[in-house]
């Protein structure tokens, strides 16, 4: 797959963007909507 330069730097900007609330998330101690929460049980976020 090819990508141009505008979805190259779309997907660049996405995983920064993840990366940086993975880490800012549970230092809030942000609480999780019910229908949310299997999944944060499923893939927990990283301590």
């Amino acid at each position: 797959m090819v990508l141009d330069n505008e979805r190259l730097m779309t997907l660049g900007l996405t995983i920064s963007v993840y990366c940086r609330m993975v880490r800012v998330l549970p230092s809030l101690d942000t609480r999780v909507e019910p229908g949310y929460q299997p999944y944060l049980e499923r893939f927990p976020l990283p301590e």
